[in-house]
């Protein structure tokens, strides 16, 4: 029995840490901008004319294509974009708190590190994401085509409108295809090179990033291992004469 509490006391603490984690985002969003509307789009313009210079905008030509030509398809990236993150990442983070604990402690706590990385690049520099863009020719896929459910669902939860670099949606999705690169299983490996990949689509066709939010998560994850490798690792904590890490 008193195995069973401790199973359970170890699931609301980690649902705690993400309730206080996400609470943490909701009040600081607005710490250094109080209304930055206007810093959003004057950075979104900043973006749009360096990728420009960089010859890599493009996003508004892909979106409009597919929505000539394949709406079916876009429709297919919304779904990415929705089911293709908390659902995925919940899914991710059950199997390998049941199967694989260490790996699931790991992967959580470079979550929650690139978490803060973001938040502190989300307060320093809010964008606009393109589906705000309108004057360029940008759309909302989601709104325009669905599912649904998710339009309506974010309604009711608050969340930083100008927070588009880094894309959030791919940085998790490629630490979690790391999760799973990690197994032994090669269907694991196709299956999250396949996810990250789907997903860095999704977050450009949907409007909701520009191609430089995609590109910065990357170093925002790096950045994020490399601080848990250095200062938060068993091993590390270990060999400086700090608490002794026990897998369970």
């Amino acid at each position: 029995m008193s195995g069973r509490y401790s199973s359970y006391l170890r699931v609301a603490v980690e649902v705690i840490l993400m309730v206080a984690a996400y609470y943490g985002y909701s009040i600081t969003k607005n710490l250094i901008h109080p209304a930055p509307y206007a810093e959003a789009f004057k950075n979104a313009w900043s973006v749009v004319s360096l990728e420009r210079a960089l010859g890599i905008f493009r996003e508004y030509d892909l979106q409009r294509w597919l929505l000539e030509e394949g709406r079916g398809v876009v429709l297919f990236f919304n779904w990415v974009y929705t089911m293709g993150f908390w659902p995925a990442m919940a899914i991710t983070a059950a199997v390998f708190f049941v199967k694989d604990r260490a790996t699931y402690y790991k992967f959580r706590s470079i979550m929650l590190v690139s978490f803060v990385l973001g938040v502190v690049i989300f307060a320093i520099f809010p964008l606009a994401p393109p589906r705000f863009l309108g004057y360029l020719g940008f759309v909302d896929t989601i709104q325009l085509l669905g599912p649904g459910q998710y339009s309506s669902g974010s309604e009711l939860i608050s969340y930083n409108r100008y927070a588009a670099m880094p894309s959030m949606h791919f940085a998790w999705a490629f630490l979690t295809s790391m999760a799973w690169a990690s197994t032994r299983y090669f269907w694991a490996r196709v299956a999250a090179f396949v996810y990250q990949t789907l997903m860095a689509g999704a977050v450009v066709i949907t409007g909701n990033h520009y191609f430089v939010d995609v590109i910065v998560a990357v170093p925002v994850i790096m950045a994020a291992y490399y601080i848990y490798e250095v200062l938060l690792s068993p091993s590390r904590r270990n060999s400086t004469g700090g608490m002794v890490y026990t897998k369970v």
